[in-house]
């Protein structure tokens, strides 16, 4: 139940539905937005990031928006830092803190779950445990530190796997390791995942939808500030292909269909990515919501 977590986190590949549920359950649970998205932190990228309108804005508070210029660094640490002090202040404000995107990498490092990368790995040990299902790994796991195992999703397997490395290798707990990390608050993650057909009528339908919205003439007003292929922003889908167009790379049609493609193919790996983490509830789309589970 989303009652007895302390914050919502909506994920699942781009134009899967996120915000449109954000948005909901925000005004339903008198939420606040938290953003996990690498491009909309940046000034001046709107249309192409999908960012939320000013009217949305108005409506629900939103974080973690407009954060730096183009030409500033930003990356999962900064994220990590910024995300993890706004929820809590909203958490602390008796809101529901929301957190919505789909960047992967983001919504890690907010969870803590790369912390221990630095930590002895052993590939026998590990295949060993991988030849394990999710109910011996969290027995075991129990054994070597009962508190850990609490904390982690049965159907998380890949973090089963490594506390219970860790835990067999150190010969520690969790919580006597240097460097712990993980994040004291629990999500309540709703992962959306629209059948790909679906999903594929939805990217070409927000594709053209950003391009009437005048994605070109953003485009050519952050050219014009100086912004080029070298940012990192700007390499992102729908930046890249239309600056190609600009230098005469093909006609108006074959931007649409490169927009669409690359599109897709982003959306497939974020499908891939999130598929293997943890969620409390997976929806085909957001009229699924069972709107009981917030109790």
């Amino acid at each position: 139940m989303i009652g007895s977590r302390d914050f919502i986190a909506i994920v699942g590949p781009t134009a899967s539905g996120k915000s449109q549920l954000a948005m909901r359950l925000a005004t339903q649970l008198a939420g606040e937005i938290v953003a996990c998205d690498s491009v909309q932190v940046y000034r001046d990228f709107d249309i192409g990031a999908n960012k939320p309108t000013l009217q949305q804005q108005r409506l629900v508070p939103h974080h973690l928006l407009d954060l730096v210029n183009w030409s500033e660094d930003y990356d999962a640490e900064r994220y990590r830092q910024a995300a993890r002090q706004t929820i809590k202040a909203i958490s602390d404000r008796g809101k529901m803190p929301i957190v919505v995107g789909g960047c992967g990498l983001y919504f890690r490092a907010l969870l803590g779950n790369s912390w221990h990368s630095n930590l002895p790995h052993d590939h026998q040990l590990r295949a060993k445990l991988a030849s394990l299902n999710n109910d011996q790994l969290f027995e075991q796991l129990e054994q070597l530190d009962r508190q850990r195992a609490q904390q982690i999703h049965q159907h998380d397997r890949l973090r089963l796997i490594r506390a219970t490395e860790i835990a067999t290798l150190t010969g520690k707990k969790f919580s006597e390791l240097p460097d712990n990390d993980q994040f004291e608050l629990i999500p309540y993650t709703i992962y959306l995942r629209p059948p790909r057909a679906d999903l594929c009528l939805e990217i070409e339908r927000r594709a053209r939808q950003h391009l009437n919205d005048g994605l070109i003439a953003e485009v050519q007003r952050l050219q014009a500030q100086g912004c080029d292929s070298s940012r990192k922003p700007f390499r992102s889908i729908g930046y890249q292909q239309v600056s190609d167009y600009l230098i005469g790379n093909g006609q108006y049609e074959e931007l649409v269909s490169k927009i669409i493609q690359a599109t897709r193919q982003y959306a497939k790996r974020q499908t891939t990515w999130f598929n293997k983490v943890a969620h409390d509830i997976c929806l085909n789309n957001i009229n699924e919501f069972d709107h009981d589970v917030a109790g």
